[in-house]
């Protein structure tokens, strides 16, 4: 994706994505891979996320939340300029 976006010379990229249930994080740390590498080959690149719920079908509510609002931290912490 960083590949593609410097050969694109793109200075605005928005990252989506299909729900990751396969994964545990249920895909929160590929966002920020991504945010990461594209970052690394220019940290001007604004980069804005449209993300899944990161809910997961938990049936335990609070076990759910927590879970939602740590995978939503990790993603916080890559800094996006808009979510």
């Amino acid at each position: 994706m960083a590949e593609a976006v410097r050969r694109m010379g793109l200075r605005y990229v928005v990252l989506t994505a299909v729900a990751r249930d396969d994964q545990a994080d249920h895909g929160a740390s590929v966002f920020v891979a991504t945010i990461e590498a594209i970052r690394a080959v220019d940290p001007r690149i604004a980069i804005e996320v449209l993300t899944p719920d990161f809910w997961g079908g938990e049936r335990d509510l609070q076990r759910a939340e927590a879970l939602q609002r740590q995978r939503l931290q990790t993603l916080l912490a890559a800094r996006p300029v808009c979510f």
